[in-house]
């Protein structure tokens, strides 16, 4: 859905990486419903949040088809990395989640560590419960393909 989907909601994005925060702030320019804001100033917002969707960065096995590159970067060291940073980055998350909202937890993996494994331990962590998730393999041809990914909703309260 579009920012038209929430019609009473503050919409904000924001980006560690700042290649990725320039790429929103030309997507949501003259948008006035979204506001492009630092992480830092995301930080300080704690526990307002209605609905705060965070696509973790991931090993990207579900989108090889595109990135070719990834695969040369697979492998347990760096799945140990990145399950390092993705605790590190829904654990930011969370607290931006006011009680009775949601986390949306995503990523373009099909490893199940970076998923429901994932998913299992924000639950247990945090005191969240899993309302619905999906995990979406590669496939298909030409304009059917589609790329694999995972997607978690999660309740907090």
């Amino acid at each position: 859905p579009g920012v038209g989907a929430l019609p009473g909601a503050r919409i904000v994005a924001t980006d560690v990486d700042a290649e990725r925060m320039g790429v929103l702030e030309g997507v949501f320019a003259g948008r006035d419903r979204v506001e492009v804001l630092p992480m830092a100033r995301v930080e300080g917002m704690g526990g307002e949040a209605d609905v705060v969707l965070v696509d973790v960065p991931c090993s990207n096995s579900g989108v090889l088809a595109r990135r070719p590159e990834a695969k040369y970067r697979f492998g347990p060291r760096h799945l140990d990395s990145l399950e390092r940073l993705q605790r590190e980055v829904v654990g930011k998350a969370v607290k931006l989640v006011k009680d009775g909202g949601t986390l949306v937890y995503s990523t373009c993996s099909v490893e199940e560590r970076e998923n429901r494994v994932m998913a299992a331990w924000v639950c247990e962590t945090f005191g969240l419960t899993l309302e619905r998730d999906e995990q979406t393999l590669p496939g298909g041809e030409g304009e059917t393909y589609r790329d694999g990914g995972y997607w978690a909703v999660l309740r907090k309260g």
